[in-house]
């Protein structure tokens, strides 16, 4: 219940931050800020997570922190602006590694085609985040070549946590209320950053009070899974699911090809930079779309040849059963009457 109530509270104090400028929106983010750390530390007291768990949560609050203290301290110094970006990176970098960690903890039987659908979303979400927002802010050139390189490699590694989190939620392992919610958090997370990237952009104007919202949100919804019980269980394979998301993976997979087709389709390219990235990107996704039905097909073989094995031969022994035993002697007898040798 005190999960629930806390991502309650996130979402109001996101719609509240949306109203609010100024002070009263800063103090609403301190606000948010300061209540994660509190339930972080009652988390390790009661809870007491996985070592690994608190590490790379130790590093991301640190280069979280930092990120924000400096950016607001080097808001209007474009010599410095490269550090605080440079501590944005790093924070979807080390959440990258978490997220790979917990993968490969978390992956059921279908690990390989996980991993490959979550690629997919990945490199989908990459072309649409370079077409509508990061080279629109190339041609901008508001900031340094270096402030722009680090945002776009953030960009980048964003593209990369949302695979790593499409891949942990299509697993066929069951998902605990704290997994649940620490996906539901890095999502409004990575909404944040989107909103973040839109507001780069030379054509649009978007206030702090907008562009911050998701961040409080999910600075709830991290607080919430932290405190529930089952974050304990997060480092260790779950239980399989007794109906896999298939579906909700096909439909996934299908939107983030279709929409970065349409995407390319209905814009031109801005000069050869932009057309180089645009025909790599898509190569590189078609190249894992070939590997995902080239994986698929062979998955599907090894399952018909094992139900084809197992509806011939004796489960404990292994021979051949009754249906297959008549199947071979009708067979026999159809051959020996086709020559001169006729059966016993």
């Amino acid at each position: 219940v005190s999960s629930w109530v806390f991502v309650e509270a996130g979402l109001i104090g996101a719609a509240a931050h949306l109203a609010l400028s100024g002070p009263a929106g800063d103090t609403l983010y301190l606000v948010a800020t300061a209540q994660l750390a509190l339930a972080l530390a009652v988390s390790a007291v009661v809870h007491k997570p996985n070592r690994t768990v608190w590490g790379f949560l130790l590093v991301i609050s640190f280069f979280s922190v930092l990120g924000q203290v400096l950016d607001d301290r080097y808001a209007t110094d474009s010599a410095m602006r490269a550090v605080p970006e440079a501590s944005f990176l790093a924070v979807q970098l080390v959440l990258a590694a978490a997220l790979t960690v917990a993968v490969r903890r978390r992956s059921g039987s279908d690990s390989l085609g996980v991993v490959a659908d979550g690629l997919i979303v990945g490199l989908g979400a990459w072309i649409v985040v370079w077409v509508s927002l990061l080279q629109p802010s190339l041609e901008g050139g508001r900031e340094t070549t270096v402030v722009t390189a680090l945002r776009g490699a953030t960009l980048g590694a964003s593209t990369l946590v949302l695979f790593l989190l499409a891949a942990l939620l299509f697993s066929d392992a069951g998902r605990t209320r704290s997994v649940t919610l620490i996906g539901a958090g890095i999502a409004a997370t990575l909404l944040g950053d989107l909103l973040f990237a839109v507001a780069l952009r030379p054509d649009v104007v978007l206030s702090s009070s907008v562009t911050n919202a998701p961040y409080i949100a999910a600075y709830f919804i991290g607080s919430a899974a932290f405190l529930h019980p089952t974050i304990r269980d997060l480092p260790h394979p779950g239980p399989p699911r007794s109906s896999p998301p298939l579906t909700t993976r096909l439909v996934t997979t299908t939107v983030s090809l279709v929409v970065p087709v349409l995407v390319l389709v209905v814009t031109d390219p801005a000069d050869t930079t932009d057309r180089v990235v645009r025909a790599v990107s898509m190569a590189v996704l078609a190249a894992a779309v070939i590997m995902r039905v080239v994986q698929s097909a062979r998955a599907n073989a090894r399952t018909q040849a094992t139900l084809v094995h197992a509806a011939r031969t004796d489960s404990l022994t292994g021979l051949p059963n009754r249906a297959q035993m008549v199947a071979l002697v009708t067979t026999a007898l159809r051959n020996a009457w086709q020559t001169d040798l006729r059966p016993a």
